[in-house]
């Protein structure tokens, strides 16, 4: 049971026998350009009166990540519509409060699968077909790489019902974009293997110190080499050398990355169990020498922060605590030797990874 993952190329709103066929929308539930008016032209005026009845109708206002279900309107080779809000229409928003970042398309997802679930035990359908964009990449601005990076970490979850998830692209560039990562087309169990766990907050910070190293950091190493060769003599060239060496710093680093972020899964704590201790819990204890109390946080290894609690998935420390519960006692190997502690209690508290 799990998710299942194609890639095809074209109109997804032609895509026989789905479940669902996600449309982009925004708060206002209109239909516009693009994708969008791809709905209204093969599911007619039916479908924007009802979304116009729907929006009219509810209780709250609607805002980017939330989800709305229609029927298909007069389409009649899939059953329904899931509208993911990722633009919103409100008057008075700026632009870059009325476009999606990363975090609105994670909690998009997780909204889907928490409708797909719901779904599932409605109607104990034993297979169900989603077919979706990359959302928030159209008029949203958003990378597609980045995106896809998203819906990888998200569609390896475990599920309790099969799920054909197809992703479409929209031309070729797209198609090949997707395909490039195999991640697509490895082995679940092959995935699962190689996950390197973070929050969103790890994975946004990881693509912002890629975005620099090659947007920033790189151009000017090139340009500072470029300007050294202009001294002449290479032999005797200081700057030239210092450049070069700083490219490969750059280079390994971008390599070191990319592997990361490939491997990675975007795990959202406040969604696990925390009777014992796991990803994201934060973990009370009591040093059996001395009484003193002392307090971590299980975090992705490029969230870690020692001075405030934070410790990677990967140290000795959180092996040594994981599947731990309460009144459990643990030897712990640190750098000042080792000490045996009493886990008074395992919980989840909101995370804090920087100091305000």
């Amino acid at each position: 049971m799990g998710y299942k993952l194609t890639v095809k190329k074209g109109n997804l709103v032609t895509e026989l026998g789905a479940t669902f066929i996600v449309n982009s929308s925004n708060t206002k539930l209109m239909l516009g350009q693009g994708v969008s008016g791809s709905f209204h032209n093969i599911c007619g005026d039916k479908l924007q009166k009802e979304m116009k009845y729907t929006y009219s109708n509810l209780s709250f206002k609607l805002k980017k990540g939330d989800i709305v279900a229609t029927s298909a309107g007069d389409a009649k080779h899939f059953k329904y519509i899931l509208h993911v809000v990722t633009q919103d229409y409100e008057r008075g928003k700026v632009i870059s409060e009325r476009l999606p970042d990363y975090k609105d398309i994670f909690v998009a997802l997780k909204n889907i699968e928490s409708y797909l679930k719901w779904y599932y035990n409605e109607t104990q359908k034993e297979s169900i077909k989603i077919v979706l964009p990359l959302l928030g990449c159209g008029r949203g601005g958003l990378d597609k790489k980045t995106v896809v990076g998203l819906y990888k970490s998200f569609f390896i979850r475990d599920i309790p019902f099969e799920c054909e998830v197809v992703i479409y692209a929209k031309n070729s560039e797209d198609y090949e974009l997707i395909n490039s990562n195999n991640y697509f087309i490895k082995k679940r169990a092959d995935m699962q293997q190689q996950v390197e766990p973070m929050t969103l907050y790890g994975y946004n910070k990881l693509q912002a110190e890629v975005k620099d190293l090659k947007e920033v950091k790189r151009p000017q190493v090139v340009k500072d080499i470029e300007e050294a060769l202009e001294h002449g003599d290479l032999k005797e060239n200081a700057e030239y050398h210092a450049a070069k060496e700083m490219q490969k710093i750059i280079d390994n680093r971008l390599a070191e990355l990319q592997e990361i972020l490939g491997n990675s899964q975007i795990v959202d704590p406040s969604e696990l169990s925390h009777n014992k201790v796991s990803f994201g819990s934060t973990v009370i204890m009591t040093d059996m020498d001395t009484d003193e109390e002392v307090k971590y946080t299980i975090v992705g290894g490029c969230e870690s922060n020692p001075d405030m609690g934070l410790i990677s998935f990967g140290s000795p420390l959180a092996k040594q605590l994981l599947g731990k519960e309460e009144g459990d006692e643990v030897k712990v190997r640190l750098p000042g030797g080792e000490r045996e502690y009493e886990i008074d209690e395992v919980l989840y508290e909101e995370i804090v990874f920087e100091c305000k």
